[in-house]
């Protein structure tokens, strides 16, 4: 959360953070403890996570040049050899094999605050949401004096950032947004009494605990709306409807959870779907020429489709979509990313991409659908975490907050704290 503030400027940082990530993973593997005590949810997360990591080799891999020239979306690069009259090489499936390989590295953090979480006790999950809240709060903090302070303030941290708004530590506002709507329903777990234990907490005590809650809300509601994201605080008021029932750790019925859901999802479609087709709802009319979302959209679906049903590698969209732009309407500003993780995704991945987030939506509502039967202070993290990931997931659908190290490792502690399972041995738990 310190040093993962941004994608693409923070390239020290980051290696610093992956370097620091796979020390961790090499002594936790070596050390290989709990190992007989796993769930069958971290059992298949895992293995879930190793495809991904086998599809990343596979792409990496080189291909003889009457293979890889073959491969839809190629016709670009082999023109371009054609051109240089040079003799077409052995090359792999990723149109840009440094990229998909920086790319890979970013799932190193990942994998490491995973098997963190893992090897942690029970008890210690309190202390990781106090954690949390208090990088939020810190975000939060910065955000506004950022605001205050103006343009010219000393305390925006990139030379590349949103300057006039509220970003934090990040180098992009969105991303802040992210973190306080999923803030929320951290803090409400948190701060919330546990409705499977005998020994309700004194009158005053509660009390103190719902005005730090309600407190921290307010700082979190203010600083996503200094940040300007219209989705960020419609996700802030996602995550502040499931307070209630995060706080009095309430039980829901499943067909009452999933057909809201159900409706939720529907809602945001239609309207994601409405927006395309007003000028300024995804973006600022005044943006830059081929920058907002109605003209990358459709532009990035293009490149998708050319590519299908290979892909074009991990991390390679920008390098990619730069050859489907008009040369005419080129400035210095460019699209980095689609802003939709999902459109993204299919560019570079294709079908096989597609396929793996089905099984992490299958493997999500599986989780659900164990968790909604229990109670406790378990069950009350878990679900969360659950809405958290709900909240990162929707923001992907107009954003990339995945693509930075700060919110990647977020969802990696909640997907972790999830698989864990620990609402189905507590002994306080009850049906």
């Amino acid at each position: 959360m310190l040093l993962g503030g941004a994608s693409l400027a923070g390239d020290a940082a980051n290696l610093f953070l992956q370097l620091l990530s796979l020390g961790i993973i090499m002594t936790l593997w070596v050390m290989n403890r709990n190992a007989d005590k796993r769930t069958p949810a971290q059992t298949s997360l895992m293995w879930l996570f190793g495809a991904i990591v086998a599809l990343v080799v596979i792409t990496l891999i080189p291909l003889p040049p009457a293979l890889w020239s073959a491969l839809p979306g190629r016709e670009g690069a082999v023109r371009g050899f054609a051109l240089l009259g040079a003799p077409l090489p052995w090359l792999p499936i990723s149109l840009s094999p440094a990229s998909s390989l920086w790319s890979a590295l970013a799932l190193l953090p990942v994998a490491a605050i995973a098997m963190l979480v893992w090897r942690s006790s029970a008890t210690s999950q309190r202390l990781l949401q106090a954690t949390l809240l208090a990088m939020a709060l810190l975000n939060a903090l910065l955000g506004i004096f950022q605001y205050v302070t103006g343009l010219e303030s000393p305390l925006y941290l990139y030379a590349t950032t949103n300057r006039g708004l509220a970003v934090g530590l990040f180098a992009n506002a969105n991303h802040l947004a992210t973190l306080m709507a999923l803030s929320v329903p951290v803090a409400a777990s948190f701060f919330g009494a546990d409705g499977a234990s005998e020994r309700k907490p004194q009158t005053n005590l509660r009390r103190q605990r719902l005005l730090i809650m309600l407190a921290l809300d307010a700082i979190f509601l203010t600083a996503c709306w200094l940040t300007d994201s219209m989705a960020g605080m419609a996700l802030a008021l996602l995550g502040i409807a499931s307070a209630p029932f995060i706080y009095r750790n309430i039980n829901l019925r499943p067909p009452l959870v999933f057909g809201a859901f159900l409706i939720g999802t529907t809602t945001i479609v239609a309207m994601f779907a409405f927006a395309l087709t007003r000028p300024g709802w995804l973006g600022p009319i005044d943006a830059a020429p081929g920058t907002s979302r109605q003209e990358i959209y459709p532009r990035t679906m293009e490149v998708a489709r050319d590519a299908m049903p290979i892909g074009t590698g991990l991390g390679t969209f920008a390098r990619v979509y730069q050859s489907y732009e008009d040369p005419d309407a080129v400035t210095y500003v460019y699209a980095n990313h689609a802003h939709n993780d999902l459109l993204e995704l299919f560019v570079e991945w294709s079908f096989a991409g597609i396929a793996l987030l089905l099984a992490l939506l299958a493997w999500t509502i599986a989780q659900i659908w164990s968790l909604l039967e229990f109670s406790g202070r378990h069950a009350q993290i878990a679900r969360s975490a659950m809405v958290a990931i709900l909240i990162i997931g929707l923001h992907s659908l107009i954003d990339y907050p995945l693509r930075t190290t700060a919110i990647a490792t977020v969802v990696a502690v909640m997907f972790a704290t999830v698989a864990r399972r620990d609402w189905l041995g507590a002994k306080t738990e009850n049906r």
